[in-house]
């Protein structure tokens, strides 16, 4: 009966340390997703702009992205 109650317990560790790591990867993953949704981006007058392509970029948090339009 004490081995059965060493294993459940190092059972029970494995669970939790494995419950952790998760909600620690998935709270790093989506570290500054709120901030980046809520982000106001003013409006370009494309009139005023000759026809080419214009490169952009954006990095904030974990995330960072380029664009060319």
């Amino acid at each position: 009966m004490k081995k059965r109650h060493v294993v459940l317990i190092v059972i029970a560790f494995i669970v939790l340390a494995l419950f952790a790591i998760v909600m620690g990867v998935g709270t790093w993953l989506t570290r500054g997703l709120e901030e980046m949704a809520q982000m106001q981006i003013s409006d370009v007058d494309l009139s005023s702009l000759s026809d080419s392509t214009y490169p952009g970029n954006f990095k904030g948090y974990r995330w960072s992205n380029s664009v060319e339009v």
